[in-house]
């Protein structure tokens, strides 16, 4: 099993209810692997590809989750 999901480099709700996910796929004899991508790092790239800034600035939380 795999969790990936983007890493702000924060711990929040989403953070709290995977760490349960895993203790319970765990306790059901399952493998976690966790891969995290440093969403901070990429800078204003979008599935590869470079967002202008005015562009950037208007939908910036989209882009992040792309």
């Amino acid at each position: 099993m795999c969790i990936a999901k983007p890493d702000f480099g924060i711990i929040g709700g989403f953070e709290l209810v995977l760490d349960r996910l895993v203790e319970v796929l765990e306790g059901a004899g399952h493998e976690v692997t966790w891969t995290g991508v440093d969403v901070p790092a990429l800078g204003q790239r979008s599935v590869g590809v470079d967002v202008p800034d005015d562009v950037w600035r208007n939908a910036a939380e989209y882009f992040r989750y792309m």
